[in-house]
Parts: C-alpha cells; sequence; structure tokens
C-alpha cells in the first residue's frame, strides 16, 4: 500500500521529520508516477477541508491505473477508489502525467466553494508486449460534496469530462514538468515518444505551452533557450509569480 508522509517547513534551522500521515479507510494501493493535487471544498456548516487527490500512476509489476484516490488531510480518512460517476467517460490508465487544481473563478456560479476542478493532462499507457501508448488528452476531473456515509466516508463525488481546448496543443508527452502560473496551466519539456537516435532526435522536447483556463485556448510560447541546455524529462517546474516559472533538473541522454 502507498504511505503518505508530511513534514514541517519551519522559518528557522531548526530540523524537521518527515511522518507518516495516517489513513483510516481503504488502503491505498502502491502505485508510483503518479499525480497529485491538493484542492479545497467547503462544508455545509461553512467549514473548508484540504484533501490529497491521487490519480493513476504504476504498480511494482508496471501495470497502469486510472483510479481516483482522496484523502482528507486533517483526519486521513480515505476514499479509495473515489465515488465515479460510472456512466461517464474515464481517462485511460496511465503514468507519468500531471494532475493540477484549476484556479477557483469567485464570479463564476458554476463553480461553487463545494466544488472543486482539477485537470490532468498527458501520460503513458504500459501495456504488455505492445508498444507503450503516449497521450495528449486533457480531462476534468470535477469533485462535489455530497452527503456521508458507509461506503463513502468523505463524502465526495467525482466526475470525469474531456476537458475540449482550442490552440497549439501540446501534443503527445509523458514525464513532463508542469504547474500553475497564474490563470494558466504551463506544460514544460518532457519525452514525446520519438525513437533517440542522436543529439537532434534525442525522444524528448524542450517545447513550453501554457493553457488559459478562463478561454480553454493552448499557445505554444517562443522560446529563446538561452542557457536552459538540452530537451529532457523528468523535469520538475514551480511558479514564482503570474508570469515566472522556474524549472529544475531533468534527464537527457549523452552520446559520445
Amino acid at each position: 500500500a502507498s504511505v503518505l508522509y508530511w513534514i514541517g517547513i519551519p522559518m528557522s534551522t531548526s530540523p524537521s521529520t518527515w511522518s507518516e500521515l495516517r489513513t483510516s479507510g481503504a488502503a491505498i494501493p502502491g502505485r508510483g508516477g503518479h499525480a497529485t493535487a491538493l484542492c479545497s471544498l467547503q462544508d455545509p456548516d461553512g467549514g473548508s477541508n484540504t484533501y490529497a487527490v491521487i490519480v493513476g500512476g504504476a504498480d511494482a509489476f508496471g501495470m497502469t491505473s486510472n483510479t481516483v484516490a482522496v484523502v482528507d488531510v486533517a483526519s486521513g480518512v480515505a476514499a479509495v477508489p473515489l465515488m465515479l460517476h460510472s456512466s461517464r467517460p474515464q481517462p485511460a490508465p496511465r503514468c507519468s502525467h500531471s494532475l493540477v487544481t484549476i484556479p477557483r473563478d469567485e464570479a463564476a456560479s458554476s463553480n461553487p466553494a463545494s466544488t472543486a476542478r482539477l485537470l490532468l493532462f498527458g501520460g503513458v499507457t504500459y501495456i504488455p508486449q505492445q508498444e507503450p501508448l503516449i497521450h495528449d488528452d486533457a480531462w476534468e476531473l470535477v469533485i462535489e460534496r455530497v452527503a456521508k456515509n458507509k461506503a463513502n466516508p468523505t463524502g465526495l463525488e467525482a466526475t470525469w469530462a474531456p476537458f475540449e481546448a482550442t490552440g497549439d496543443l501540446p501534443g503527445r508527452r509523458h514525464s513532463f514538468a508542469s504547474c500553475v502560473c497564474g490563470q494558466s496551466f504551463v506544460v514544460a519539456c518532457g519525452a514525446d515518444g520519438t525513437e533517440p537516435t542522436g543529439p537532434e532526435q534525442t525522444g524528448y522536447t524542450d517545447a513550453v505551452h501554457a493553457l488559459d483556463f478562463a478561454t480553454r485556448a493552448w499557445r505554444k510560447v517562443a522560446l529563446d533557450r538561452g542557457a536552459i541546455g538540452p530537451a529532457r524529462e523528468m523535469a520538475a517546474a514551480m511558479a514564482v509569480s503570474d508570469s515566472s516559472v522556474v524549472l529544475s533538473g531533468g534527464r537527457f541522454p549523452v552520446f559520445d
């Protein structure tokens, strides 16, 4: 089973310790290459709860999943899997994808505080004895508060729907870096499935794309490569302002 850990970051040089976040309810299956995001939902009494949402990933045998698990960060109550509208379409099982919480539009009546919207993009599905299937699709996960019961201890229910967008789409990729920057979703670098043959065709990309949540339009960010170096996968991205992103680390091939 997966184990969740947390650590406090003090505003001093005092040491911190990783601690296990103890959960109740069904165990979260062990996995790697999954995606996680935090979202907040308002309670009927006006309070607010923060939830960790965990989607997809691969088990120890490389079998990918599209399971959605949710953990109440404060109480540790887990819903595994989260109750989904089974009649609706769902994303294919995958790993090495991304999941972010879409910023709430406070003026939109269709997005109340008791509802959270998350965006899943990309990833790869590993199929035994077949070529990996690399994805270029985007999906919206809408999580709503419902009545709690024995079968649904978190009182949450979710619906998947394809996230239709226009513009210059990123194309298929996995193991990329991504983050929310202002009112946009930024995707940078990653593996695109091209067979590596040399420095000019590495199987990785250095392309950066941004999705405007309000217009649902993608655009490719014009780049002067500057100091970034080769295209890469497995990097990390973090927004440091509403218009700036820091990219760190990653892996890229070295050719003799």
